[in-house]
């Protein structure tokens, strides 16, 4: 990309905005070589979405602020363990 197109890509936007169109680009990124790496690995059923992925990373960060002795436990209905963001986001067996 040259200079003019960076600048004309930038011009106007806000930092957030700027921050948002860089993470989409990234996660798009991550779902095309998480595809490309299953069919490497022989797994040819595998597919994600953009949506998926966004659920994936907002658990991840999520585990990374509410911090339990298991993964598996994000996924328990037991009050003061588990986590909505978790159960509503996506099926325990998909995350894993």
């Amino acid at each position: 990309m040259s200079l003019d197109n960076e600048l004309d890509f930038v011009a106007g936007k806000s930092p957030i905005k700027l921050f948002e169109l860089i993470s989409l680009k990234m996660i798009e990124m991550t779902v095309e070589e998480s595809i490309i790496y299953s069919r490497q690995k022989n797994n040819h059923d595998f597919e994600i979405s953009m949506d998926e992925m966004k659920q994936y990373l907002r658990i991840l960060f999520c585990s990374g602020y509410h911090v339990l002795p298991q993964k598996k436990m994000y996924w328990k209905n037991a009050s003061g363990i588990g986590t909505l963001i978790s159960n509503k986001a996506m099926p325990k067996n998909r995350y894993f």
